[in-house]
């Protein structure tokens, strides 16, 4: 604990002294911490000032080594204090990291064993053969380096399904816009979504909102192609084959009048779409040609970016219930104009061409792969002096290539 000084404070001490020092009648310990903090700051200030110590031990009726003491003390340790030695307090630490301390954090970091500074810094306390440093020190040099964050989510396709994707890519790349195509999803509004980003000043509060209940949940399926959006339609609970079925006899009339002539139903693959059921209404009083889009391609239907701005719509809007979150999507969704859905659609051939590239990339780093293992188990197949092949066969382990089925 750093102690402040009066600086109008000042010990009232002889200017001349004619006698010379006499030692007092009581004599006291020269030791410091038998004085109280106040003679302390005296000797302290009148020491600053340059009166001599054994002036300064004579008006305050003490020894001048305990005066000479406690002003050296306070030079060199910036306190008047004693009780951070006698009383077992811990220290500051040091400011300085040494190379080993930063070997220490470095094998941490790369380790993921913690996942904070103050982890790190606790952990590093406790090692006694390192010096004691302070956490500002060692967080510090954790920002001067990096920052924790939180990973971002990444879709992992397996093999099987980039080849979907490739295939895909290469046979409607070319003829998708010329097709007349009803794109359709579904997807989930709640309230709390909270990512309207707002501007804070310095030296401002951090902005608030109403926290609204947390419970409201709303999922709502519809449809988007050249001509037009088709209804939107709520569903109440989660989806499976029979209540899609229910859902697509309810839209079957507003799907129906956006197209004049034959069109394709292009839907993602999860159960309640794929179900035998599901695919039999939808030849028989739909349309018959269904377009089958490749798995866990989200980024290859324009209605994700549509779902995307309307969320972002209704969250400006603030629904307070599910009253007025159904609301707020049925104006939204009549708000957004077509030109921006006919944008979203024209712009999938430059997603196939990334898609297509990034495919490729990853079939061939694949391929590249298996060569590396398999040149390796051929050169493992002979013994040690390379005359006499194996007799057991060496085989790659099995890769399990099943698709993950979303559920609704």
């Amino acid at each position: 604990m750093e102690i402040e000084y009066d600086k109008d404070f000042s010990p009232t001490l002889p200017e001349n002294d004619e006698q010379g020092w006499k030692t007092p009648e009581k004599k006291t310990n020269a030791s410091s911490h038998y004085l109280s903090l106040t003679p302390k700051c005296k000797i302290y200030l009148a020491s600053k000032e340059g009166i001599k110590n054994v002036k300064i031990a004579r008006e305050l009726g003490c020894d001048p080594k305990t005066v000479k003491k406690i002003v050296s003390k306070a030079k060199t340790k910036k306190t008047l204090d004693n009780q951070h030695s006698t009383k077992g307090r811990y220290p500051k630490g040091s400011s300085v990291l040494t190379e080993r301390h930063k070997t220490f954090l470095l094998d941490w970091i790369n380790e993921g064993k913690y996942s904070s500074t103050n982890e790190m810094w606790l952990h590093l306390c406790d090692i006694k053969t390192l010096k004691h440093v302070s956490y500002d020190t060692v967080n510090r040099y954790i920002k001067s380096i990096g920052k924790w964050v939180k990973p971002k989510l990444k879709r992992v396709n397996s093999q099987k399904n980039f080849i979907k994707r490739r295939n895909y890519c290469l046979a409607e790349k070319n003829v998708i816009l010329h097709q007349d195509i009803l794109y359709t999803d579904e997807t989930m509004f709640e309230l709390n979504r909270n990512t309207t980003r707002v501007f804070k000043f310095k030296r401002e509060s951090m902005p608030e909102i109403e926290k609204l209940s947390t419970w409201v949940r709303q999922m709502i399926w519809a449809g988007i192609s050249w001509y037009g959006k088709t209804e939107i339609k709520f569903i109440d609970g989660w989806v499976n084959n029979k209540r899609y079925v229910e859902l697509l006899k309810k839209a079957r009339k507003s799907i129906l009048d956006l197209f004049p002539r034959e069109f394709y139903f292009l839907q993602d693959n999860a159960r309640p779409h794929s179900h035998k059921h599901s695919i039999r209404y939808i030849k028989r009083w739909i349309t018959k040609n269904i377009k089958d889009h490749p798995p866990q391609s989200p980024d290859l239907n324009p209605i994700e970016i549509v779902w995307g701005t309307l969320k972002n719509m209704v969250e400006k809007r603030r629904p307070k219930d599910k009253k007025e979150l159904r609301t707020a999507i049925l104006e939204c969704w009549e708000e957004i104009p077509m030109s921006f859905v006919r944008n979203c659609i024209l712009g999938l051939p430059s997603k196939m061409d990334k898609a297509l590239k990034n495919a490729n990339d990853k079939i061939q780093e694949e391929f590249e792969d298996n060569i590396n293992q398999e040149e390796f188990a051929e050169e493992d197949s002979y013994d040690s002096f390379g005359d006499e092949f194996d007799s057991e066969d060496i085989s790659d382990e099995e890769i399990d290539d099943s698709d993950e089925e979303f559920i609704l």
